[in-house]
Protein backbone atom coordinates (compact mmCIF):
# COMPACT_ATOMS: atom_id res chain seq x y z
CA UNK A 1 0.00 0.00 0.00
CA UNK A 2 1.33 3.35 -1.00
CA UNK A 3 1.48 6.33 1.20
CA UNK A 4 0.18 8.70 -1.71
CA UNK A 5 -3.09 7.12 -2.06
CA UNK A 6 -4.69 7.68 0.95
CA UNK A 7 -8.01 9.20 0.56
CA UNK A 8 -8.23 12.32 3.46
CA UNK A 9 -11.67 12.52 4.45
CA UNK A 10 -13.87 15.73 4.90
CA UNK A 11 -13.19 18.14 7.66
CA UNK A 12 -11.19 20.30 9.44
CA UNK A 13 -7.90 20.00 10.72
CA UNK A 14 -7.04 21.38 14.44
CA UNK A 15 -5.15 24.14 13.41
CA UNK A 16 -8.32 25.68 11.16
CA UNK A 17 -10.58 25.10 13.90
CA UNK A 18 -8.63 26.69 16.68
CA UNK A 19 -8.15 29.95 13.70
CA UNK A 20 -11.48 30.49 13.58
CA UNK A 21 -11.81 30.46 17.48
CA UNK A 22 -8.97 32.93 18.09
CA UNK A 23 -10.53 35.11 15.54
CA UNK A 24 -13.97 34.76 16.71
CA UNK A 25 -12.40 35.82 20.32
CA UNK A 26 -10.86 38.99 18.75
CA UNK A 27 -14.10 39.82 17.31
CA UNK A 28 -15.88 39.22 20.51
CA UNK A 29 -13.51 42.02 22.13
CA UNK A 30 -13.59 44.60 20.07
CA UNK A 31 -17.51 44.12 19.87
CA UNK A 32 -17.83 44.07 23.74
CA UNK A 33 -15.19 47.02 23.97
CA UNK A 34 -17.86 49.22 21.05
CA UNK A 35 -21.05 48.51 23.51
CA UNK A 36 -19.61 49.55 26.22
CA UNK A 37 -18.84 52.66 24.63
CA UNK A 38 -22.14 52.77 23.40
CA UNK A 39 -23.80 52.35 26.14
CA UNK A 40 -22.34 54.95 28.55
CA UNK A 41 -22.68 57.41 25.65
CA UNK A 42 -27.00 56.30 25.65
CA UNK A 43 -26.27 56.59 29.96
CA UNK A 44 -25.32 60.15 29.31
CA UNK A 45 -27.77 61.39 27.09
CA UNK A 46 -30.89 61.38 29.14
CA UNK A 47 -29.68 63.49 32.47
CA UNK A 48 -28.11 65.96 29.39
CA UNK A 49 -31.71 66.22 27.82
CA UNK A 50 -33.30 66.38 31.25
CA UNK A 51 -31.44 69.32 32.11
CA UNK A 52 -32.40 70.98 28.79
CA UNK A 53 -36.07 70.64 30.33
CA UNK A 54 -35.36 72.35 33.30
CA UNK A 55 -33.92 75.36 31.72
CA UNK A 56 -37.11 75.31 29.50
CA UNK A 57 -38.93 75.08 32.56
CA UNK A 58 -37.69 77.64 34.74
CA UNK A 59 -37.39 80.15 31.70
CA UNK A 60 -41.26 79.58 31.95
CA UNK A 61 -41.48 79.92 35.58
CA UNK A 62 -39.53 82.74 36.13
CA UNK A 63 -41.76 84.71 33.23
CA UNK A 64 -45.07 83.75 35.16
CA UNK A 65 -43.68 84.44 38.68
CA UNK A 66 -40.91 86.95 38.05
CA UNK A 67 -38.28 85.01 39.65
CA UNK A 68 -37.10 81.26 39.53
CA UNK A 69 -37.89 77.87 40.74
CA UNK A 70 -36.53 77.30 44.88
CA UNK A 71 -37.53 73.29 44.35
CA UNK A 72 -37.41 71.25 41.31
CA UNK A 73 -40.98 70.12 42.52
CA UNK A 74 -42.58 73.60 41.67
CA UNK A 75 -41.33 72.81 37.88
CA UNK A 76 -44.13 71.40 36.07
CA UNK A 77 -43.67 68.11 35.27
CA UNK A 78 -41.15 67.39 37.50
CA UNK A 79 -43.11 66.70 40.78
CA UNK A 80 -42.68 63.13 41.64
CA UNK A 81 -45.25 63.79 44.49
CA UNK A 82 -42.51 63.86 47.19
CA UNK A 83 -40.97 66.88 48.81
CA UNK A 84 -37.23 65.78 49.16
CA UNK A 85 -36.00 68.74 47.19
CA UNK A 86 -35.37 65.62 44.09
CA UNK A 87 -36.68 64.42 41.39
CA UNK A 88 -36.26 60.72 40.49
CA UNK A 89 -35.19 60.34 36.82
CA UNK A 90 -35.66 56.13 36.81
CA UNK A 91 -36.64 54.72 39.22
CA UNK A 92 -34.41 51.58 38.63
CA UNK A 93 -32.82 48.92 40.82
CA UNK A 94 -29.34 49.75 39.42
CA UNK A 95 -28.51 52.60 40.91
CA UNK A 96 -26.35 53.78 37.69
CA UNK A 97 -29.18 54.39 35.79
CA UNK A 98 -31.20 56.59 38.47
CA UNK A 99 -30.81 59.61 38.56
CA UNK A 100 -31.50 62.60 40.61
CA UNK A 101 -32.58 66.26 39.78
CA UNK A 102 -32.37 68.96 41.88
CA UNK A 103 -32.16 72.95 41.68
CA UNK A 104 -30.39 75.53 43.75
CA UNK A 105 -30.44 79.44 43.62
CA UNK A 106 -29.21 82.38 45.35
CA UNK A 107 -30.80 85.75 46.75
CA UNK A 108 -34.25 84.42 46.71
CA UNK A 109 -34.10 82.84 43.16
CA UNK A 110 -34.48 86.21 41.76
CA UNK A 111 -31.11 85.88 39.37
CA UNK A 112 -30.28 82.50 38.93
CA UNK A 113 -29.88 79.30 39.56
CA UNK A 114 -28.22 75.97 39.33
CA UNK A 115 -29.99 72.64 38.06
CA UNK A 116 -27.86 69.49 38.61
CA UNK A 117 -28.42 65.74 37.94
CA UNK A 118 -26.52 62.72 39.32
CA UNK A 119 -26.63 59.39 39.86
CA UNK A 120 -25.28 57.59 43.19
CA UNK A 121 -23.85 54.01 41.94
CA UNK A 122 -21.45 51.96 44.03
CA UNK A 123 -18.69 51.83 41.55
CA UNK A 124 -16.86 55.29 41.09
CA UNK A 125 -16.37 55.12 37.00
CA UNK A 126 -20.14 54.97 36.60
CA UNK A 127 -20.75 58.21 38.73
CA UNK A 128 -22.19 61.08 36.34
CA UNK A 129 -22.82 64.48 37.12
CA UNK A 130 -24.45 67.10 35.14
CA UNK A 131 -24.88 71.30 36.21
CA UNK A 132 -26.47 74.08 34.21
CA UNK A 133 -26.17 77.01 35.33
CA UNK A 134 -28.34 79.65 34.20
CA UNK A 135 -30.03 83.05 35.11
CA UNK A 136 -31.44 86.57 33.92
CA UNK A 137 -27.94 87.92 33.01
CA UNK A 138 -26.79 84.60 31.08
CA UNK A 139 -27.37 85.23 27.48
CA UNK A 140 -29.03 83.16 25.12
CA UNK A 141 -27.35 80.16 24.20
CA UNK A 142 -24.63 80.26 27.15
CA UNK A 143 -26.81 77.96 29.27
CA UNK A 144 -25.32 74.59 28.61
CA UNK A 145 -25.02 71.55 30.46
CA UNK A 146 -21.74 71.23 32.00
CA UNK A 147 -20.13 67.54 33.08
CA UNK A 148 -18.78 67.57 36.17
CA UNK A 149 -18.28 63.67 36.69
CA UNK A 150 -18.24 61.31 34.30
CA UNK A 151 -16.66 59.84 31.26
CA UNK A 152 -15.54 62.06 27.95
CA UNK A 153 -18.10 61.20 26.49
CA UNK A 154 -20.25 64.17 25.61
CA UNK A 155 -18.12 66.65 27.62
CA UNK A 156 -16.90 68.42 24.72
CA UNK A 157 -20.64 68.11 23.03
CA UNK A 158 -21.75 71.43 24.54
Amino acid sequence: MKLNNIVRKGGFTLIELMLVVVIMAILAGVAITLYNSYLKTAFEIDPVNTLLAVSAAQESYYADNGKYASRIEMLPGFNDGTSDGNFVLHDDKDDRRKFYLSVNCNNDCNESYVATVENKPGDSKWKVKWNLSCGVNTTYGNCKPVQVKGSSTLRNVF
